[in-house]
């Protein structure tokens, strides 16, 4: 249902202005994670699919070995 949800506002994002964009994605995020906004995003947060990828693996090279 989340993921539904989400739809909306990463789908109006490209029509919004910038302030208002940003808003709709975040929202987007909070509702269903990165996956469905990363093709929106370039435009209105330059390296933003690049920047998120960074910080997921590094979390991931950093954990405790026991989590992995």
């Amino acid at each position: 249902m989340p993921a539904t949800r989400a739809r909306a506002p990463a789908s109006l994002v490209e029509l919004s202005p910038l302030p208002q964009a940003r808003r709709l994605a975040a929202q987007a995020v909070v509702l269903d994670g990165w996956a469905v906004v990363l093709d929106v995003l370039e435009p209105i947060v330059p390296r933003a699919a690049a920047t998120v990828a960074d910080q997921l693996c590094s979390r991931q090279l950093t954990a405790p070995a026991h989590i992995l």
